[in-house]
Order: structure tokens, then C-alpha cells, then sequence
């Protein structure tokens, strides 16, 4: 994901850093600059700090006591919720029982897994350096 673009965190109007360039400035860099035939992002503020909840999240619901794939996703979530999940930061609250946190690492696997296959999504080219301080701009 390499940090924000254009808002950060709760859509914040300052871009965030991500952890894992922050931790590592000077191997961010590197990598940003190689060349490579695709390099592909999914920035944080991609999803639109998009969250499933309400009648989408009831309707995925649904399906729990029919789908072992939805009581595998459910039982993870809960799993992750429980063990700090849910002091994570989103734009409304959240639960296994009402809803999602923000879809960050769903569009970054989903844009991964579709490559090179036509997107669903819109894709943006940016020429982008991480800076000195760890942002990706």
C-alpha cells in the first residue's frame, strides 16, 4: 500500500505514512525506483476509506450457516477483531456483528490476484518517490 497519496488516515486531509516504508525509508526508495515491467499500488486512500456494513454487511450475513467460506472469512475476522483489530481506526465503528474496518488490504489483494486481467476499478498512473521522511508522494 506504501502510505497515502492524497488523505490520510479517517480521511484526513494530511497523507499518511505507511509502516511499512516508514520502518524502512532507504529499501522503499530502492524499491520505488527499480525498474520494473508493473509495479503496481493500492495507497490507502484508494478505498475511499470504503467499510461493508448495514445492509451489505447483514446481507453477506446471510450466508454464514450456508457458505464455509463466509464462516471462514467471519471466523478470522473475529479472530483479528478480538485480538486488536478493533482498536483500529475507520470512519464508522465496526464489528463482526455490524460491519467491516476499512478495506485496505481487500483492494490491495484484489488488485494483486487480477493482474493482468482488465480492472474493475480505476487505475491511475502517478510517478511517485518515497521522500526523505518516509512519504510516498
Amino acid at each position: 500500500m506504501a502510505g497515502s497519496i492524497y488523505r490520510g488516515y479517517d480521511n484526513s486531509s494530511q497523507p499518511s505514512k505507511e509502516y511499512n516504508v516508514a520502518v524502512d525509508i532507504p529499501a522503499a526508495q530502492i524499491v520505488f525506483n527499480a525498474s520494473w515491467a508493473y509495479f503496481g499500488l493500492a495507497p490507502l486512500d484508494s478505498t475511499n476509506f470504503m467499510q461493508f456494513y448495514g445492509s451489505e454487511w447483514q446481507t453477506f450475513l446471510t450466508f454464514l450457516n450456508q457458505n464455509k467460506h463466509v464462516q471462514l472469512v467471519i471466523d478470522s475476522y473475529t479472530v483479528w477483531y478480538n485480538n486488536g483489530g478493533k482498536h483500529n481506526d475507520a470512519m464508522k465503528p465496526f464489528s463482526p456483528e455490524n460491519g467491516t474496518s476499512t478495506m485496505y488490504d481487500v483492494l490491495a489483494a484484489f488488485l494483486a490476484a487480477s493482474y493482468p486481467r482488465a480492472f474493475t476499478t480505476v487505475v491511475q498512473q502517478l510517478p511517485l518517490i518515497v521522500t526523505q521522511d518516509g512519504f510516498t508522494r
